[in-house]
């Protein structure tokens, strides 16, 4: 949220000086004055907001507040100007901020809110390697050690995607755990075998499908707007 914005198009100036030894220097300025995304979000009120759902999750679609907004962002490599278009999304009490290249023009608010929303599967993926492969289980002194064991990861993980996508219209709650699961009984044979562990596999998929059905039934209408800080 300290990211600095304008909320107008800046007018660059040069500006030229020249020091006492006689060199000469040349600023780029310009008139007006940047603000912060966490100080414009405190000028909002709930009427820039709109309720949109972003992302379906295994209980169903997750609603959030979104606000949208063109911006410029100051690139000290280019010494330009960029247009981007402010996402705020607020979910309860937390409050993201992204930037995009897209302009309002471009792209509806519940296409910002969509796009937005597909970081979660870049952290649930960096989880599910975690939790499952150990992408943090390893003990290197070198790079080369480091590189071996994270291409290991991103194979076994190529390979749990592509048998969850093979087997998605089948059974759709399939899920790395239960590929990892499998594969263990198929090739080393501990614990349970195949047919056990496809079992227990499903048991765990209707208990998880009754928690999905008790969310929706139970699902009651958002108090979003309740939590909201109205500034106005």
């Amino acid at each position: 949220m300290n990211q600095h914005i304008y909320l107008t198009e800046l007018e660059v100036l040069v500006e030229n000086r020249v020091t006492k030894k006689g060199k000469e220097i040349i600023k780029l300025t310009n008139e007006l004055k940047s603000v912060k995304v966490e100080d414009y979000y405190k000028t909002l009120t709930k009427n820039d907001f709109s309720k949109i759902e972003w992302h379906k999750g295994s209980k169903g679609w997750l609603k959030a507040l979104f606000h949208i907004q063109t911006v410029w962002v100051w690139d000290p490599k280019t010494q330009k100007a960029q247009k981007r278009t402010l996402i705020i999304r607020k979910d309860q009490n937390k409050i993201k901020y992204s930037l995009s290249n897209f302009t309002v023009e471009e792209e509806s608010i519940e296409e910002f809110a969509y796009m937005q929303g597909q970081r979660y599967w870049i952290e649930r993926s960096f989880q599910d390697n975690i939790g499952e492969l150990g992408m943090a289980d390893y003990q290197v002194r070198k790079y080369n050690a480091w590189y071996h064991h994270m291409a290991l990861v991103m194979m076994a993980m190529h390979y749990i995607l592509k048998k969850r996508q093979e087997k998605k219209e089948q059974i759709p709650l399939l899920s790395a755990r239960d590929v990892r699961l499998q594969t263990i009984a198929i090739l080393l044979s501990q614990g349970v075998n195949i047919e056990e562990e496809i079992k227990q596999m499903l048991y765990r998929h209707i208990l998880r499908e009754k928690d999905i059905n008790r969310r929706i039934k139970n699902d009651k209408p958002d108090n979003l707007f309740e939590t909201f800080d109205d500034n106005s």
